[in-house]
């Protein structure tokens, strides 16, 4: 609660909390979805928490995970093209 004459913390508007559920749907982390945001992580917890949305874990998923998949496959070609 903010205290009188203080500014109030800045709402989130509903496309915002659409776009955090979709994050969540794609495995982005709680940091990555609230860096895509442009919102705190605590701020981005805190209102995951009120709306019922999950991510993956407590901590969210592990950084990047989306992009594992091409990340292995990078190091398969590096490893080939060091041969």
């Amino acid at each position: 609660m903010s205290r009188k004459g203080e500014p109030r913390p800045p709402q989130w508007s509903p496309r915002e909390v659409v776009r955090l559920r979709g994050y969540a749907e794609r495995g982005f982390s709680m940091r990555e979805a609230a860096t895509l945001i442009g919102r705190s992580w605590p701020g981005t917890m805190r209102i995951a928490s009120r709306l019922g949305i999950h991510f993956h874990g407590p901590m969210g998923a592990p950084l990047m995970n989306r992009n594992r998949k091409l990340g292995e496959w990078r190091k398969e070609l590096t490893k080939l093209a060091a041969d």
